[in-house]
């Protein structure tokens, strides 16, 4: 931990952008919370229409799983490579400014 924020000081360009990134994820989670019940409520919508689409077309859940499974499995070594590029020096500054701005959105009650 120390040595990260060592190599910060003597960064200033890494050190500016981590401070973005962390202000992007605070303004996030500021205005997530804000919009929490429309965000909600269109996923609702979407699951419904999916669920929708699917039995009009006469298949059943599990058989759509199936079809689509072995695609899901082939791209699972794509997406975690994904993840481990992205790392916490990029990941970490926003979730810790989203979780912040979850918070101050949720004391300041509006």
């Amino acid at each position: 931990m120390l040595d990260v924020l060592a190599q910060l000081l003597q960064n200033p360009v890494m050190f500016a952008v981590m401070l973005v990134e962390f202000i992007l994820g605070f303004c996030l989670g500021y205005l997530s919370l804000k919009v929490l019940k429309y965000v909600l409520a269109l996923i609702v919508i979407l699951i419904a229409g999916t669920l929708l689409n699917i039995w009009s077309l006469g298949l059943s859940l599990e058989t759509l799983v199936g079809r689509f499974g072995e695609y899901a499995v082939k791209a699972k070594d794509l997406l975690v490579g994904l993840a481990g590029t992205l790392g916490l020096l990029t990941l970490g500054p926003v979730a810790i400014g989203f979780i912040l701005g979850v918070v101050a959105a949720a004391v300041k009650g509006e």
